[in-house]
């Protein structure tokens, strides 16, 4: 720590020692005089130095800072480095300095998530070749990936890469797997998730343990799915934070669904525990641009069946609705519980909300500060839960987007007031 008293003390000191008062008295020759002169000259300019630095730094009182150990937000990050104090730095990401990003406050869109279309990846940075991670700790970055992704290990970080699948027809599955009992906190960052061939069994990523951050994701027939198997856990540990989910495959007529139809949703949860979206963006609307529905309310009941296309999938106000926003179906069979939307950005939707009827018990899923877009079927339709589910929300500080006055609450089995 710098003792300003006791440095103005030392400097005071040799101002008046016996050495400088007997030169100061002492008759000099010329020459003794011109290297005196010289030498006062600079030990002035130093001594002024001195004083300015201290007077600078002792206006604040001096700490020891670990800021690894820190809270930190968006876009910094922790990050191993053997040459670091405790083993660990911060990272921030690429612009950092000029990113005015914050979470639940800045909403998601193209400009703010995932890799810029504008970004030309060298030949050395482009992956052909379906990615399979079996090696715990990978850290996969600044790559396009023009295949699948598969993680089977801990602890794995794919960051600021586009991940765009075969280019050669669609992948028939998930753009990123992570559905493996192996998996554990795998992050998905600053990433474009979109298939270049869709189809109707292409989605974007499915699994679990996950941390997303302001990822770019569409053209997948789900926006995502949250899902652990039965034989591998119940907590799913779900956590997406920032992401811009938008503009979904539609296909009508499909072989591969019994009704005829694809039924996109932003997300999908499947089963399992601890998932929660905070400060997203979801668009639960098809992308006119793929998929068979290019055309809405074109095609005949032979084709695809009465009321999917022309009624619940067809152009409403101009808007092309999926199924839901958020469906909840709970038909893999195991636990659904402790489920989190808060401070997003939900547009459109058959119904924005989703809860399938299911005899499963559920004791928690909150909505609490997010901005809901009016769906399809009215300011009633934000949220529909069947059989025992209505009971199970917990919403507080909702609020319509076009009037910002509070949402009204649930519907299905009954209305369920904001709190």
């Amino acid at each position: 720590m710098v003792n300003l008293k006791h440095k103005q003390q030392r400097i005071v000191s040799i101002v008046n020692s016996p050495q400088i008062k007997n030169l100061l008295h002492k008759e000099m020759t010329r020459r003794e005089f011109l290297v005196f002169g010289g030498i006062a000259v600079a030990s002035l300019f130093g001594i002024g130095g001195i004083l300015k630095q201290l007077v600078s730094h002792a206006a604040t009182t001096p700490i020891a800072v670990e800021p690894e150990n820190g809270v930190k937000t968006l876009p910094a990050a922790t990050v191993p480095d053997g040459t670091a104090s405790g083993g660990q730095a911060i990272q921030f990401a690429v612009g950092s300095p000029a990113d005015t990003f914050v979470l639940g406050v800045t909403e998601p869109n193209a400009s703010n998530t995932g890799v810029p279309d504008s970004k030309v990846f060298a030949a050395a940075d482009i992956i052909t070749a379906d990615v399979v991670v079996t090696v715990p700790n990978t850290i996969i970055d600044g790559k396009e990936i023009r295949a699948t992704v598969t993680i089977k290990a801990a602890n794995v970080t794919i960051r600021n890469c586009r991940i765009i699948g075969p280019q050669t027809g669609p992948a028939g599955r998930p753009m990123i797997y992570h559905i493996d009992i192996a998996v554990k906190n795998f992050r998905l960052e600053h990433c474009t998730v979109r298939p270049t061939y869709t189809s109707d069994l292409t989605d974007t990523l499915m699994g679990h343990d996950i941390v997303r951050v302001r990822n770019n994701i569409s053209r997948g027939v789900d926006g995502s799915g949250s899902y652990i198997a039965l034989d591998v856990g119940t907590d799913c540990n779900y956590l997406v934070q920032g992401d811009y989910i938008h503009d979904l495959a539609y296909y009508c007529p499909s072989t591969t669904h019994s009704d005829n139809h694809t039924h996109n949703d932003g997300n999908q949860h499947h089963c399992g525990t601890n998932v929660t979206f905070e400060g997203v963006s979801i668009h639960g609307y098809w992308d006119p641009a793929v998929g068979d529905g290019s055309v809405p309310g074109t095609f005949s009941s032979t084709q695809c069946l009465s009321g999917n296309c022309n009624d619940n999938y067809g152009t409403v106000k101009g808007r092309r609705n999926v199924n839901a926003t958020f469906q909840v179906n709970q038909l893999a069979g195991g636990v659904t519980n402790d489920l989190h939307i808060i401070n997003s950005w939900v547009y459109g939707g058959a119904s924005t909300i989703n809860v399938a009827d299911t005899k499963l018990a559920m004791t928690k899923f909150e909505l609490r500060g997010n901005r809901f877009e009016v769906p399809m079927y009215g300011r009633n339709a934000i949220i529909v839960a069947h059989s025992a589910s209505s009971a199970i929300f917990q919403c507080s500080g909702n609020t319509y987007m076009d009037t910002g006055l509070p949402m009204l609450g649930t519907v299905g089995n009954g209305r369920q007031n904001q709190t």
